[in-house]
């Protein structure tokens, strides 16, 4: 098999779920989120892994002052997973060239990236995510701590999100800086 017949065969499964396709990512709107799947190749082309989202429009357009594009590409999603990391193996890619390599990961797109998904589509759970990923983090990743004080404001804890932006801001650097600042000015916190 190859990556085209890859992307063919979890075509198939996606657009019978509502899924719409550009090249190697699928996006599935419900909503004020839309869902995301995609296949990254490395870079020989040797190796393959799926990488899979949602994105919140609302808390999209409070953190980029901007509204959510047509399309969303899988970084931009509020809350982001790799598939290994979802099954507990850490990182993990696939070989695009064997049979049985394939059939698990179109498996798992069925059993552990919907399942992630659907459960994503929840603030509250979002929130939740997130939280576990910048949890005891000194450097957490600032994109998954703006979006963080965005759901916990949208969710109705507006002092638990200027509590977020106040921990992490001084550990971020460079235009994420601004960034949290900005995000800091939209959900009204106190400088």
């Amino acid at each position: 098999m190859s990556v085209d017949s890859l992307a063919n065969c979890a075509d198939a499964r996606l657009r019978a779920r509502g899924f719409s396709r550009d090249r190697l990512t699928w996006n599935r709107s419900t909503g004020s989120t839309v869902d995301v799947v995609d296949i990254q190749v490395n870079k020989t082309g040797t190796r393959v892994t799926l990488n899979c989202g949602v994105l919140d429009t609302d808390t999209y357009a409070v953190c980029w002052g901007t509204p959510a594009p047509a399309f969303v590409e899988e970084p931009f999603c509020t809350v982001r997973a790799r598939l290994g990391r979802l099954m507990g193996r850490g990182d993990q890619w696939w070989s695009p060239h064997d049979d049985d390599a394939i059939d698990e990961l179109l498996e798992r797109i069925e059993d552990t990236v919907l399942p992630f998904i659907a459960r994503m589509n929840d603030r509250r759970e979002m929130a939740n995510y997130l939280a576990e990923q910048i949890k005891h983090k000194r450097y957490p990743d600032p994109l998954a701590v703006a979006y963080l004080a965005i759901v916990e404001a949208q969710l109705g804890d507006v002092n638990r999100a200027c509590s977020v932006l106040a921990e992490h801001r001084p550990n971020v650097l460079g235009d994420w800086q601004i960034r949290l600042k900005e995000v800091s000015s939209r959900l009204g916190c106190p400088d």
